[in-house]
């Protein structure tokens, strides 16, 4: 029997229409929100906006760190 092949998390996510890196969302106004390279909306950390917007832009930066590390890409540090 052969094994199936395996497929990496990258390839999962390209798979799944998102490109790759993944970040926070540069506005202000959309505290977070994950965009893929194009653009596009991945995810929203808080859809009902029940937490404050500094809450939810650090939860959307350590998902942001979280996907982009899985993916192979090397965690930047960024100075505030």
């Amino acid at each position: 029997m052969t094994a199936a092949p395996q497929i990496s998390f990258a390839e999962t996510i390209s798979a799944l229409g998102i490109a790759l890196p993944v970040a926070t969302s540069p506005i202000a106004a959309e505290a977070g929100i994950l965009l893929d390279a194009n653009g596009k909306t991945v995810l929203v950390v808080d859809v009902n906006n029940e937490i404050e917007d500094e809450h939810a832009s650090a939860i959307a930066a350590m998902v942001v760190l979280a996907i982009n590390t899985c993916a192979g890409y090397r965690a930047e540090a960024v100075h505030v």
